[in-house]
């Protein structure tokens, strides 16, 4: 993952994935409005390239009393994103779908 400047450089872990948007999991996320780069890589080592900007942070410095249970991170919306994207993501929701029902 890469930051505004897109010189600062981090790995994160990323749990929940959608067509516009991802949350990423890491101690200190970054400020809403900072814009990032992500270049996730799948176990079968196909990689994505996706772009976007920070819309929400966990915990919310405004919060006067965060959920100490929630898992730190940041809400980033997505901007733009690369070819097999929307397959990728169609796939995931399949899956989803079908644990949910069996």
């Amino acid at each position: 993952m890469r930051f505004g400047d897109l010189e600062q450089v981090a790995e994160s872990r990323t749990v929940n994935i959608s067509q516009r948007g991802l949350y990423v999991c890491m101690s200190t996320p970054r400020p809403i409005g900072t814009h990032v780069q992500f270049e996730l890589q799948l176990g079968s080592g196909e990689r994505f390239h996706v772009q976007g900007v920070v819309v929400r942070t966990v915990p919310d410095p405004d919060d006067p009393s965060p959920d100490p249970q929630a898992l730190p991170g940041m809400g980033v919306f997505l901007t733009s994103t690369c070819a097999g994207w929307t397959r990728f993501v169609e796939e995931l929701e399949s899956r989803r779908e079908d644990q949910a029902a069996g």
